[in-house]
């Protein structure tokens, strides 16, 4: 089995080191954990306020939870505060991750070829290879899922939830980025699959114990340390101001595209306001577009500060007055085709130095993504290596999601009784939680897909390389159990 580990490990360092070393970037919201982090070397703690200045506002965490600037204040510890630890330790991270899986796999599907092979994928897979050039959560929070599924792996294997590993795991990935707490979603569905109902709410209830008391001693801190609100923001900003809900709440009754957000929403978080772009196909109203656009050139002229408050009220008219006049637009269309978005989306990068230049204006991009195969055509042979990075991922994740449906109609409708029904259990209710969640809560970039890929990648290299000798889990009781 060393053998299968060393392979899955060349396969996992090697391009990723490529890309770190040769593309490295930090990413847009770099800017606030960097900051939180300078604030934690210098004894401020976590904090947005401007580093090594009078000022020591305690925050909640930046954009996410504490971990990540924690990680990184960590990494610049070690390594004289050179970036390229903070990559190269994300990596470690990673590959850590994804060899305790190919175990779990190991000792679940009794196979070394299937734990080889859906290594090695997961390990070369274009959708994630990429990503630790990056100063961002992506890789640890792909660790993390990595690390939780690898639990309920051996969960399962042991006819026993191992309450205070999958716990521990949670705790880690949920610190990193606050969505990981939609692993939820399979836990608890590992839990209904192992035990019975009365079991799972007493087992259910000792993990979320677990899981609570690292979270409460954070909002206890909060609290102590005099914060209007324990819990996290819609947007962190600079300066600790308060995030904008009314023109937030305005931008969600019309967001439905990954490309509508950067224009409309990053300026607000860098107090850049004049550089706000607002696409021209959302208004509902000739009245709600004249309104709008004259808010918008009121905001410019507050540039560089916190967003006013009587603005962002007028923005908060304007949101309850659309929602108002349309409420299953609101509640039920704008989710379904933010879920549709968010899965279907052919366009994004995953992490690849392929994305478009700078100058390609916001709008133009819209354009593009809404117009016709003309229009896509020109485009790409407008920017060629743009395109032909784009076109390989985008393929991958093409090819991956026809077979993924396909494992899930052969599974549901001829293998019910194998040891593959429950991953399919798992990972089906892990794509609808994440589904659901980034449809309400306005959440439509790809990259918030990313956790759920090499879980499906996996279940489909342990179906087509399992077919011809699943075996029923009836079969597998008697496995020897995990220390």
């Amino acid at each position: 089995m060393s053998y299968v580990y060393l392979l899955i490990l060349l396969s996992a360092l090697i391009p990723r080191l490529v890309f770190i070393l040769y593309s490295p970037t930090a990413g847009g919201d770099w800017s606030i954990y960097s900051t939180v982090a300078e604030n934690i070397l210098s004894g401020c703690g976590v904090s947005l306020s401007e580093p090594n200045s009078d000022s020591c506002v305690p925050h909640f965490g930046g954009n996410q939870g504490p971990g990540f600037p924690a990680f990184v204040s960590l990494s610049w510890f070690i390594g004289n505060h050179e970036n390229i630890y903070i990559r190269l330790f994300q990596l470690f991270f990673y590959i850590a991750g994804l060899l305790y899986l190919v175990r779990a796999i190991k000792i679940y599907t009794l196979s070394s070829k299937v734990a080889l092979w859906a290594g090695i994928v997961v390990a070369l897979s274009p959708l994630e290879v990429a990503w630790p050039r990056y100063l961002q959560t992506e890789t640890l929070v792909l660790s993390g899922t990595l690390w939780v599924f690898s639990e309920l792996l051996l969960s399962l294997h042991q006819d026993k939830i191992r309450i205070v590993p999958v716990s521990i795991a949670l705790v880690f990935t949920t610190f990193i980025r606050l969505d990981a707490v939609l692993l939820i979603a399979p836990i608890i569905t590992t839990l209904f699959i192992i035990h019975k109902p009365v079991d799972v709410m007493k087992k259910g209830l000792l993990m979320a114990v677990i899981f609570s008391l690292p979270w409460s001693a954070w909002l206890a801190r909060n609290y102590a340390v005099g914060m209007d609100s324990i819990f996290p923001s819609q947007m962190a900003l600079p300066q600790n101001a308060k995030a904008p809900d009314g023109y937030l709440k305005w931008c969600k009754t019309w967001t439905t595209l990954e490309y509508q957000r950067p224009g409309s929403q990053w300026p607000i978080t860098r107090f850049v306001y004049d550089k706000i772009v607002i696409d021209n196909n959302i208004y509902a109203t000739n009245e709600e577009k004249i309104k709008v656009k004259k808010l918008i050139e009121d905001l410019k002229k507050y540039t560089g500060k916190p967003f006013p408050r009587d603005i962002d009220n007028e923005f908060l008219i304007i949101a309850n007055e659309r929602i108002n006049n349309n409420l299953v637009d609101y509640y039920l269309i704008k989710p379904i085709h933010r879920i549709w978005s968010l899965w279907t989306n052919i366009y994004g990068s995953y992490g690849w130095p392929t994305e478009l230049p700078g100058y390609v204006s916001h709008q133009e991009r819209l354009e593009v993504s809404r117009g016709n195969i003309l229009q896509k055509v020109s485009f790409a042979l407008k920017y060629p290596i743009v395109a032909s990075g784009k076109i390989i991922v985008n393929l991958w994740k093409i090819a991956l999601y026809l077979l993924f449906i396909m494992v899930l109609f052969k599974v549901v409708n001829t293998h019910k009784k194998t040891i593959l029904y429950p991953i399919v259990l798992l990972v089906v209710n892990f794509i609808v939680a994440r589904s659901l969640f980034s449809g309400y809560a306005n959440f439509v970039e790809t990259r918030y897909t990313i956790a759920v890929i090499p879980i499906m990648e996996i279940l489909v290299i342990m179906f087509y390389l399992r077919m011809e000798y699943i075996k029923p889990v009836q079969e597998l009781n008697n496995k020897e159990n995990i220390s």
